[in-house]
């Protein structure tokens, strides 16, 4: 299944902006901050246990709306490991940029649960065609699957969260990641950072690993 991640739940560590002792050494590399390796910060609002209510009270079907780097994948990841408490059996699926189907036979893998409800979980649902997303939903209804997808704009499923980012949450995370460092990052040069990229905290975390690479010489 090219292109295609079925699993959402941590995984091991990948290289990272660098390779070897370097990406090894640098805590801003992208083995540190990639879903999975860093838990979801949530903003003032809701929070996980409500999620879950939310998604039990709507039969699994939900969207998280966000721009880009604010943290999708990042709740999915955070989220993952309680679904199963919930009541729910997740299946999910990454979508790579231009990917405009989901994979063959992924009917009769969501099909061979175990007893609870199913959850198709698509991170990047906009990349399916429209076509796509019919069958998709109509699937699901059909088989009384629920449907917890990402996107970047409301794709007409029931809201669940709305990710956002902010100078406060980028000097935290980066705090957060230097903690046992003997450099740190000043909190103007983070806060400079996260307004040229207009509050994308992935790409914000590649320019801020090269920044600490200047300052480890």
């Amino acid at each position: 299944m090219s292109g295609i991640d079925s699993r959402l739940a941590p995984r091991p560590p990948t290289a990272g902006n660098s390779t070897g002792r370097l990406a090894a050494r640098n805590p801003l590399s992208t083995r540190c901050v990639r879903p999975g390796a860093l838990a979801y910060r949530f903003a003032p609002g809701p929070r996980l246990n409500q999620l879950l209510d939310r998604l039990r009270d709507t039969r699994g079907w939900g969207q998280i709306i966000g721009p880009h780097g604010s943290g999708k994948s990042t709740l999915l990841h955070t989220l993952w490991p309680a679904l199963g408490s919930a009541g729910f059996e997740p299946l999910g699926f990454v979508l790579r940029d231009g990917q405009r189907r989901l994979p063959a036979g992924w009917r009769r893998e969501a099909a061979g649960g175990c007893g609870q409800r199913r959850l198709l979980v698509l991170d990047g649902y906009e990349q399916l065609s429209w076509l796509a997303r019919w069958n998709l939903q109509r699937t699901c209804r059909r088989r009384g699957w629920g449907l917890l997808i990402t996107a970047h704009q409301p794709q007409g499923l029931p809201m669940l969260y709305r990710t956002r980012t902010t100078p406060p949450l980028a000097q935290a995370l980066v705090q957060h990641l230097l903690a046992d460092q003997p450099l740190a990052l000043p909190a103007a040069e983070i806060d400079a950072s996260f307004h040229r990229h207009r509050g994308n905290l992935r790409t914000m975390f590649g320019e801020l690993f090269d920044r600490y690479e200047e300052l480890r010489g």
